[in-house]
């Protein structure tokens, strides 16, 4: 379902069993693990080396692979959300979570790629800089 789940970067989310490289679920490309209780860095479909993401981590490590790439590395649940700074926000697809403001098309929070919005109250689907066509996505909404 373009928009919430794409061929290419689908994620299951709140899931209570999570089952890698199942497409649409966590595609090979840039899967995702949310609230896990263990991360495994690089185990493609949880975490890809291309786009993976490490969630809800105590200690977040800006542009280590594995964690966070130098293509669309984030950073999830920081004190600071530092725009376009690469490994935690980079120019291509980064994202800013749980953010109060949340500001459309803004590089480095929001890419017009493949930017999310997170915790937002409305969710403006295919609004690109919110959710861009090929993978966006809505977390935590309600």
């Amino acid at each position: 379902d373009n928009g919430n789940y794409s061929g290419g970067s689908g994620e299951a989310m709140n899931e209570e069993e999570v089952i890698p490289n199942d497409n649409g679920n966590y595609s090979g490309g840039s899967g995702e693990a949310i609230n896990e209780e263990e991360v495994i860095p690089n185990d493609n479909g949880n975490y890809s080396g291309g786009s993976g993401k490490a969630m809800n981590e105590d200690e977040v490590i800006p542009n280590d692979d594995e964690n966070y790439s130098g293509g669309s590395g984030e950073a999830m649940n920081e004190e600071e959300v530092i725009p376009n700074d690469n490994g935690n926000y980079s120019g291509g697809s980064g994202e800013a979570m749980n953010e109060e403001e949340v500001i459309p098309n803004d590089n480095g929070n929001y890419s017009g790629g493949s930017g999310k919005a997170m915790n937002e109250d409305e969710v403006i689907s295919n609004d690109n800089g919110n959710y861009s066509g090929g993978s966006g996505e809505a977390m935590n909404e309600d």
